[in-house]
């Protein structure tokens, strides 16, 4: 619960609200994090932060120790039915297995695609010593992996994981009164990606296929939303200087109304990652009626099958072919494209069926129902 800006928190929240709301209490266990009180304001659930221990030793602060954690872990688990762990590779993560396994609770782990191939290969021995000092025997306790798309399903199974996984996508909440997408700015159009700034999101390829797509396309900008508080984002900001690549804007990270402005407002958004096992963003986009263009590195190929968007083979070349093709489109018909994206959204991915997916889970968990269609044994 450490960013608004996190896909994961933003998942979190909602999946909590909609359980409560459909008549399963449920609350949040966390430590404490300096963004903590921004993210919890009108939640409309309890949430329990206990002391972050270690604060002084970067390292270990990264992994979230807390020596409270576990004991009061425990003695909430004796009023709970199940435990949802939420992500990997920090001590929070471990204190969910440990805790199931002795309260004999059912333990759901969503691993938020942390167990990508992409996902892995950053800081890849710290995971690897991580998993067999911790993390492994933490995961033994799983009843139901949770994967949020058919490619986790199958990143889980690599990964040599054998419990049941229960494929069931993230939701999205509809931003937006329904409207045709406005072309809003006079001076240029704008391709838009909005995440964080990595290696591993792809900003890297975008840069460089932008910077010989620019004098092609002189309407057109490229706005760079996310925070800029790495090194990665300082040596991309770096690099557009150096190079004197025109037309990029890096607006720093964008949250709430900003955040949805910047959706509304630009006439395509971008996601070349190189791996996601879902992309909130990519769905925050269509459903604010914007066209995307989205790698495979992502589980999005039914942008193409759907006519609301790209879907390139990972790399340059794929990348400026398919920002190309849209960028060469009329306003027009990206807006026609942007709107059967915005249906698709609202028809499927709203948060009350996505809540009612994993509550069936649960249920089948507890032997209180058999096991729902979206279980893979």
């Amino acid at each position: 619960m450490a960013s608004e800006a996190a896909g994961t928190t933003i998942c979190v929240r909602r999946l909590v609200q909609e359980s409560i709301e459909a008549g399963w209490p449920a609350e949040v266990v966390t430590i404490e994090d300096a963004d903590l009180s921004t993210n919890q304001s009108n939640t409309g659930f309890k949430l329990h932060a206990f002391e972050s221990n270690f604060r002084n030793l970067p390292l270990v602060r990264r992994l979230g120790v807390s020596r409270a954690l576990i004991p009061g872990l425990e003695a909430l688990a004796r009023d709970a039915a199940v435990i949802h762990n939420h992500g990997l590779w920090m001590m929070p993560n471990v204190a969910s297995g440990i805790v199931s396994s002795r309260e004999r609770l059912p333990l759901v782990i969503s691993p938020h695609g942390m167990l990508g191939p992409g996902a892995l290969q950053f800081s890849r021995w710290k995971k690897r010593l991580f998993w067999y000092l911790f993390q492994k025997s933490a995961a033994a306790s799983c009843a139901c992996w949770h994967a949020t798309s058919e490619k986790e399903l199958e990143d889980i199974r690599s990964f040599g994981l054998k419990a049941p996984v229960a494929v069931i996508p993230n939701g999205i909440d509809d931003m937006l009164p329904a409207g045709p997408l406005a072309h809003r700015n006079t001076e240029a159009r704008t391709l838009l990606f909005l995440g964080r700034l990595h290696p591993k999101k792809g900003v890297d390829s975008l840069l460089r296929v932008w910077s010989g797509l620019s004098s092609e396309f002189p309407g057109w900008r490229l706005e760079i939303a996310g925070p800029l508080d790495n090194s990665y984002a300082a040596a991309y900001e770096k690099l557009v200087r150096e190079t004197a690549v025109p037309r990029v804007k890096f607006t720093g990270g964008v949250f709430g109304q900003t955040k949805l402005e910047a959706y509304q407002k630009a006439e395509l958004f971008v996601l070349p990652t190189l791996d996601e096992n879902f992309g909130m963003t990519v769905a925050e986009a269509l459903v604010c009626g914007t066209p995307v263009v989205c790698s495979r590195g992502a589980p999005w190929s039914e942008l193409e099958s759907r006519g609301c968007g790209w879907w390139p083979e990972i790399g340059d070349s794929p990348l400026e072919y398919a920002l190309r093709d849209a960028m060469h489109l009329s306003m027009d018909k990206l807006s026609k494209m942007g709107q059967r994206g915005r249906s698709w959204m609202l028809s499927d991915y709203r948060w009350n069926s996505i809540s009612d997916r994993m509550l069936s889970v649960y249920s089948w968990l507890l032997g209180r129902g058999s096991r729902p269609d979206c279980v893979f044994l």
